[in-house]
């Protein structure tokens, strides 16, 4: 007699033990990685000394004669993140040569992270200068900034940043990888199917290899990491692509600390990238 109500196995399971190795796993990787590759920027800090003017995390910001500290709803004064002169940036698709674009967010327990609305800036800022005032003095700035601090603050000291431009494959922490992954996997190996990439073995996903897939370290464009998930996985921020990402890496006891060494990451869509519209940024961190 049939069992029409008997659980429909997935592949895994209907296959039995499947034959996975380091091997089969690189195979697919490189396809992948092949057919997704965009451009990147990849960023190394340096204890250089650097001015208002530089590309940089941490430290003072360039402000102009006329310009005042970003405030958060409740009026407290934002603290910078970072900045990036567009002018030290290598050649790149997205057409970034000139002004100098900001990264600021609240010192408080949650670095002004709305979980809510991750697009709000009620308590972070992006802010785009096209043109940069090199009669501004640091002294005028100190006057003007201020920063209410609860000492929690991922960036405490101050980091010079070079850039590196070159091209990268998708990250393993994309939203869009485990469909891909998966589809290929199956393709290359059809009697070995899978459902999702977490069926391969813990030996295999934690290998060092994976690794060099995770998509960790500061950069700007690439894809992401997370150490939790993607926030775009929502359907109203499919359209984001990486703009800036910040690791928990600084040098020596200079760290960079993300609550328990976790990373941030800013999003843009490329229509606003190509505006210079940076009003609607989706800013996110997190953290083991």
């Amino acid at each position: 007699m049939f069992d029409f109500f008997k659980k429909k196995k997935d592949p895994v399971e209907e296959s039995g033990k499947l034959e996975m190795n380091k091997e089969m796993f690189l195979s697919t990787m490189k396809v992948i990685t092949d057919y997704t590759q965009r451009d990147v920027i990849k960023i190394e800090l340096s204890n250089d000394e650097c001015s208002i003017f530089d590309s940089k995390f941490g430290g003072l910001p360039y402000l102009g004669v006329d310009d005042e500290v970003p405030l958060s709803t409740d009026n407290k004064q934002l603290r910078l993140l970072g900045q990036i002169n567009f002018a030290d940036l290598p050649m790149n698709s997205y057409q970034l040569e000139a002004g100098l674009l900001q990264f600021w967010a609240m010192d408080n327990d949650l670095y002004g992270l709305d979980f809510e609305n991750m697009i709000s800036q009620a308590e972070s800022r992006v802010i785009y200068y096209s043109s940069i005032d090199k009669t501004v003095s640091e002294s005028q700035i100190l006057n003007k900034y201020h920063p209410e601090g609860e000492g929690y603050f991922p960036i405490v000291d101050n980091f010079k940043l070079h850039f590196i431009g070159g091209e990268e494959g998708i990250s393993i922490g994309d939203y869009h990888f485990d469909g891909l992954f998966t589809q290929e996997w199956n393709n290359l190996y059809p009697n070995n199917l899978i459902s999702s990439y977490y069926d391969l073995p813990d030996e295999i996903l934690y290998e060092d290899e994976f690794n060099e897939f995770s998509g960790f370290g500061h950069k700007m464009f690439g894809y992401p990491a997370f150490t939790q998930e993607d926030p775009r996985s929502s359907e109203k921020y499919d359209d984001y692509i990486l703009l800036l990402q910040i690791d928990s890496v600084g040098i020596g006891d200079k760290e960079i600390m993300w609550g328990d060494s976790g990373i941030c990451n800013f999003f843009i869509t490329k229509k606003d990238l190509e505006n210079k519209n940076f009003s609607k940024v989706l800013y996110n961190w997190d953290c083991y």
